[in-house]
């Protein structure tokens, strides 16, 4: 594998819990990234783009909505700019809640900005 060229984004750490208890419906999944040269990352989940991924900073932390059903989920951080975008992924095992206490769940939120869309 050669590096990537020279400008081009670099995902140099990419972390999330890598297992979630919660009572169904959607989990906050904490994760931090760290990127080089990025002028915008992007999150996915199982294939399927977030909807506020666009506001996500370049190098930052955040929670990622996932699907809790018992089941895996991969977590995807593509990282573009010039040159090759480059992606990581994280598996995420979501395990459903049968105890009626609520789940403790991260408090911190990434940063989302609102760019407004012209038709």
């Amino acid at each position: 594998n050669a590096p990537p060229p020279v400008g081009a984004p670099l995902i140099t750490r990419f972390s999330t819990l890598e297992d979630v208890t919660c009572p169904g419906g959607t989990a906050e999944v904490a994760a931090a990234w760290v990127t080089q040269n990025a002028q915008a990352v992007n999150f996915s989940v199982d294939g399927q783009p977030l909807p506020a991924a666009a506001g996500f900073p370049t190098t930052g932390t955040g929670n990622i909505a996932v699907p809790c059903d018992g089941t895996d989920h991969k977590i995807t951080l593509t990282a573009t700019g010039t040159g090759p975008a480059a992606a990581s992924s994280r598996s995420v095992n979501t395990t459903v809640s049968t105890s009626p206490a609520t789940p403790t769940a991260p408090t911190s939120r990434a940063s989302v900005t609102a760019v407004p869309t012209t038709r």
